[in-house]
């Protein structure tokens, strides 16, 4: 228990003697936005799409063809290089039909669109998990705090206890029992200190950044914001957004594997020289689609199409249900906070107070000052809990409605 003790004691100092900064909630979501690699990688996915998209939007090349024909060396007549071989030199240019670019161009837009929405899904998932890890870590050094002030009150009892033993006013038994109980007291002050440089240590991790420093948080857990304000319309969920997307671009694929089923003419122009005569050369290619008319891709494209139209619906469900389940929690912590912890945390405070002044005055036996100090604590501890709980949960009904955060 000693080297307990002392291992919480020199973890403590290791603490303090940490770099401290200030951090409030819009900071920590700020830098997240900045430095979270994630984040900067997926952004960087949108410069690729763009890539993609110009891509898709240029024209087939023309083709140089060079061929020489008829070339030997033996037999009779001799060759002549001047009118034995045939020499062609031509050009080849497929023609898109159907609007092949258009579509293509199309489709690879609407893909740079739903690159950018998982990006944006990706910075709300961010923030919000910076919020919620910023609560818990405020709210856990608060409980440091609170254990804190209730170790170092009780140390006081202690050393009365102390004194009035050596006095013979109190017994011994009784100050082993304080001090047993200020061990108690320590050792859950301990650890909620580490519990907060745990959830400390999570909020950078969150954050994406390296280097864990001690933070103040500024940002109180009280008072109670209130209410977040519903909006009008849900559809400003990137999760639906996304989805009704993806309709977007089954709609484009299936335009473009439309197109792809009209066949592509490739013009031939150029120059032929046979028998020494210099002529020139026409023609054109085509395929005949009496087979493949690309009905498989386009059936493909279809099915994804009423896959993503599905999807759509289900996630407008699943909103709706989210949403009646984070107000439902919300309201039940709020009204927990206001109506049910206040008048347990003035009663609890009241009977420690009163315990503390009879126990002073032998009013009382030390089981029952020890007895209100724990009913106490365990309130105060369960009202910062809440509150936490509260504020988390705020956070995941306003990113429920779809509110920008």
């Amino acid at each position: 228990m000693v080297r307990l003790s002392i291992g919480l004691f020199s973890f403590a100092m290791l603490l303090q003697a940490q770099e401290k900064i200030t951090l409030s909630l819009s900071e920590a979501v700020n830098q997240a936005l900045t430095e979270n690699k994630h984040r900067i990688a997926i952004r960087q996915r949108i410069e690729s799409s763009k890539g993609v998209e110009l891509q898709a939007g240029l024209k087939p090349n023309l083709r140089a063809s060079f061929l020489v024909e008829n070339l030997r060396a033996w037999e009779s007549p001799s060759f002549r290089l001047q009118t034995s071989p045939d020499t062609w030199g031509f050009l080849n240019q497929i023609v898109e039909s159907g609007g092949k670019r258009e579509r293509r161009l199309d489709l690879a837009h609407e893909q740079t669109e739903r690159t950018s929405l998982e990006a944006e899904l990706f910075e709300r998932q961010l923030k919000l998990k910076v919020r919620h890890a910023y609560w818990a870590a405020a709210g856990s050094h608060r409980l440091v705090a609170l254990a804190q002030s209730q170790h170092e009150a009780f140390g006081q009892l202690v050393e009365n206890n102390r004194l009035k033993v050596k006095e013979g006013v109190v017994a011994e038994a009784d100050l082993l029992r304080t001090e047993l109980e200020q061990k108690r007291l320590e050792f859950t002050w301990r650890s909620a200190l580490m519990e907060a440089n745990r959830l400390t240590t999570v909020l950078w991790r969150e954050i994406g950044v390296s280097e864990f420093k001690e933070v103040e948080f500024t940002e109180a857990l009280e008072p109670l914001p209130p209410p977040p304000q519903e909006p009008s319309d849900r559809k400003g969920r990137p999760e639906l957004k996304l989805l009704q997307q993806s309709v977007q671009i089954a709609d484009a694929n299936i335009r473009l594997q439309q197109a792809n089923a009209k066949p592509d003419p490739l013009f031939q122009y150029g120059y032929k020289r046979t028998s020494g005569l210099d002529t020139i050369l026409a023609g054109f290619q085509i395929d005949i689609p009496n087979r493949n008319k690309n009905q498989g891709n386009i059936a493909a494209a279809s099915g994804e199409r009423r896959s993503s139209e599905l999807q759509v619906q289900a996630m407008t469900t699943q909103i709706e249900a989210d949403v009646k389940g984070t107000w439902q929690e919300y309201r039940l912590r709020r009204r927990l906070l206001e109506e049910s912890l206040p008048p347990m945390r003035s009663s609890s405070t009241d009977a420690l107070r009163l315990a503390r002044g009879a126990y002073a005055l032998g009013g009382v036996d030390l089981l029952r000052l020890l007895d209100a100090q724990r009913v106490n604590l365990d309130i105060e501890t369960t009202y910062i809990r809440t509150l936490i709980e509260l504020r988390q949960a705020q956070e995941n009904l306003e990113y429920a409605l779809g509110v920008d955060q």
